[in-house]
Parts: C-alpha cells; structure tokens; sequence
C-alpha cells in the first residue's frame, strides 16, 4: 500500500532541478549510506521553505546533497541562503560537484566540519534547520538548534520514524530518544510528519 501511495505522489511531483536524478543514482553505489530523503519529503521541504518565504536555512548532513538541491531551489525563488555542513570529507566534495553541476553554489555555502564544533560558532539564526545529521546526535543537538532557530522557526529532524521500524536497528533507540525529548520540550511545538522515514518538525515558541 505504501508503495501504492508513493507512486501516486511523484505522478504530482515536478523535480526542480535535473541533478537530482544524477544524485539519486550516485546513492546506489554506497549500499552503506542511509537512503536519500524521497522525493515527497524533498517537496514538502521545499514548499514549507516557499511558505515561510524562508531566507535562512541550515542543514545538518549534507551527505551527497539531494535535500540541499531540493532546498537551494526553493531558496532561490525566495531570495535566501542555506548553510549546510558535512564531516566526511568525500561526501563533502562530491556535494560541492553536484551543487556546481546543479548551478546552486550562489546560493549554498558548504562547509566541511563536524556540526558539533561548528554550532557552537554560530551566531546567525535561522528561519528553518534541517537535522540529517548523525541520528545519534540528534538530541544532543536540541539545545544548540534551539538557540540557532528563529521564534516560530522550524526545527526539521528527519529519519524519525525509524524508531518503529525494522531497518537500521542501530539508530532506532538514538530516533526514538529524540522524538522523546523534543515531544517533552516545552520550547516547542511538535508533530511527526509520516512521509519517507518520518519527519518530526517542531516550531520554535
């Protein structure tokens, strides 16, 4: 049924920009990565950063930069900025490749680093934060992404429902922990978002 589902959203779903197909791809050869958000999670993302006519955005987990094409592109149509970090430093110039080759540099400023070092540094908030960062870090993050998120801001964990899920057991208690605490956090508000994974979003007060 879910795949049923699925197939009818991308009947709907127009890819802003032809890189992500090439991106797509590229995940295939790196059976130990965690999958790509799908392309219905790359939507929403996409159309919440149009609906908040959003200028500032940081993502935690840059990877091979499929969410941060989805993203950048709606950026551009609201005049804004993404800032979005990755350790690996693989993954980080094969991001800044596909980001060239997207024609979205102007747009996104990528940064090879480790998120825990880097947020301490930051002053800027941010209208939106995109968490696909290690899932163990997730909770420790709250307070930094809490600090780093504009009032009625948007602090966006992806991967969240594989908390009940049989994949990916590893990560299931480090997911499960941070729905937990961010639910449980007067801050915000929260919900989860059952599309891909599971998005939890949980607005700054």
């Amino acid at each position: 049924m879910k795949n049923k589902i699925s197939n009818y959203i991308h009947r709907y779903i127009n890819l802003p920009n032809n890189t992500l197909n090439i991106v797509s791809k590229q995940y295939k050869s790196m059976p130990h990565a965690l999958p790509h958000i799908e392309q219905e999670t790359g939507s929403l993302l996409h159309n919440i950063i149009l609906g908040k006519s959003a200028k500032q955005v940081l993502e935690l987990g840059t990877c091979l930069g499929y969410s941060t094409i989805w993203m950048a592109e709606a950026l551009k149509l609201t005049g804004g900025k993404l800032l979005t970090i990755e350790k690996d430093e693989n993954l980080y110039w094969q991001a800044r490749n596909n980001l060239k080759q997207a024609g979205l540099m102007h747009i996104v400023e990528l940064v090879c680093a480790d998120v825990t070092e880097v947020l301490p540094c930051l002053a800027k908030q941010y209208d939106i934060i995109f968490q696909d960062c290690q899932k163990n870090l997730y909770q420790p993050l709250i307070n930094e992404c809490y600090r780093l998120t504009k009032t009625s801001g948007l602090i966006i964990a992806d991967d969240t429902l594989l908390a009940v899920t049989n994949k990916y057991l590893s990560i299931r208690k480090a997911v499960d922990n941070y729905n937990k605490a961010i639910f449980a956090d007067q801050r915000f508000y929260s919900t989860i978002v059952p599309v891909g994974d599971g998005l939890t979003i949980s607005v700054k007060i």
